[in-house]
């Protein structure tokens, strides 16, 4: 026969074990939120409330694509401030909204991974003519989340390139990221914030290849030692 005692802590383990769940479901919110609020930030040209969001880890990561990735505790700050000696320039403008988010948070509660996919058009002058150069770009993220004096940050910040195409030149007619558009985009990196490592592949669109989407999207998972990285 089952004493009070054997039913209160019964009682117990189940509410607290609710309470976590809702703890996750409250974190996946949180961090969707989060996403859609680093894109406001972004097209905005306020990398400085970007960098600000990520942990102060030394494993910290920020990728862009084939240009490379940051790591440290300042990785953040290195990363961004590329963007920021571009500047904003007369007629530029990015506007890359995110869609298709799958959030998973450790069961622990501590860190949480999630994908999106994000779509974009872009104008920047051409760095030969000054012409405004308009483009489009396609691409999805991969990032993982650590939870920091009871914050979400990001942790692993992966932008995955899958193609980018001036308008009056589609994809089809490309292979892999669009030299074009790309030197359109004047991203040369200063010595001084060079990436700690190359990029990876992405697998940019090419017509002679599989298309191949990444990053995989997150599987539950209990803590982050049962995971790998994005």
């Amino acid at each position: 026969m089952t004493t009070v005692e054997e039913r209160l802590d019964r009682l117990e383990a189940t509410n607290e074990k609710q309470k976590l769940q809702i703890e996750r479901l409250q974190a996946a919110r949180e961090i969707e939120n989060m996403m859609s609020q680093y894109e406001y930030y972004h097209v905005n040209w306020r990398h400085k409330d970007v960098m600000a969001m990520y942990s102060k880890k030394p494993s910290t990561r920020v990728y862009f694509g084939e240009m490379g990735y940051w790591e440290g505790s300042d990785a953040p700050q290195k990363a961004w401030a590329l963007l920021d000696r571009l500047s904003p320039r007369p007629g530029e403008m990015h506007f890359h909204p995110t869609f298709c988010p799958i959030v998973e948070v450790a069961a622990d509660g501590k860190t949480a991974k999630g994908v999106w996919t994000t779509w974009g058009f872009e104008t920047m002058p051409d760095p030969k003519t000054g012409k405004l150069l308009p483009q489009y770009s396609w691409g999805t993220y991969g990032v993982d989340f650590i939870k920091e004096d009871g914050t979400w940050k990001f942790w692993h910040f992966h932008i995955y390139r899958l193609c980018m195409y001036t308008y009056d030149k589609p994809w089809t007619e490309l292979d892999g990221w669009n030299p074009t558009a790309q030197e359109g985009q004047g991203m040369h990196v200063p010595d001084d914030i060079k990436p700690n490592g190359p990029g990876i592949d992405d697998y940019p669109y090419r017509r002679d290849k599989v298309v191949v989407i990444k990053p995989d999207p997150p599987l539950p998972y209990e803590t982050w030692k049962d995971t790998t990285m994005y």
